[in-house]
């Protein structure tokens, strides 16, 4: 994420590629699948800690990691902001 940004920042944390949403499980079957995610190595990779307490976390509950324009407005045109005007 920081090279997409042309930033240079040290990954400081792993990060689940794919979500385990352990805490989430509400069934035998679904606490299996989010154990094997959390542990499985080919779903990690190194973080930057703020993109993943922003960015990461913002695209794992929906708003896909939009961000702002130019002038502040939301880049998800799906945002609350927009809401006004449908």
């Amino acid at each position: 994420m920081c090279q997409a940004n042309n930033f240079i920042n040290p990954a400081t944390m792993v990060d689940h590629v794919v979500a385990h949403r352990l805490r989430f499980a509400k069934t035998i079957e679904e606490l299996k699948i989010a154990q094997k995610l959390f542990c499985d190595e080919k779903n990690w990779q190194p973080l930057y800690t703020q993109h993943h307490n922003t960015t990461k976390q913002r695209m794992e509950k929906g708003n896909k990691g939009y961000g702002c324009d130019e002038n502040g407005m939301p880049g998800n045109p799906n945002s609350h902001w927009y809401q006004q005007n449908k």
